[in-house]
C-alpha cells in the first residue's frame, strides 16, 4: 500500500514513521515545500520513502 502526507513537521513525521513501521504500508511519499525538512525526514525513514510534488493526488496513492 502506497501512503501520501502532506507536510513534513513533528507531527506528520510521527504519523509517518507509524505508517512504515506498520508492514501494510510499503511505500510513504512526503510532500512539503521545504525541501530540506522532506529529505532530513525521507533520509531518517529510509528507502520506503520519497519526495513528491503538487497537490494532486495520483491514481497510484491508496491512502492520504
Amino acid at each position: 500500500m502506497k501512503a501520501l502526507v502532506f507536510g513534513a513537521g513533528a507531527s506528520v513525521a510521527r504519523v509517518a514513521r507509524q505508517l512504515v513501521s506498520d508492514d501494510v504500508v510499503s511505500h510513504v511519499e512526503i510532500r512539503d515545500p521545504r525541501t530540506d525538512v522532506v529529505h532530513e525526514l525521507i533520509h531518517s525513514l529510509g528507502s520506503v520513502a520519497s519526495s513528491g510534488r503538487g497537490r494532486r493526488v495520483t491514481p497510484d496513492v491508496d491512502v492520504v
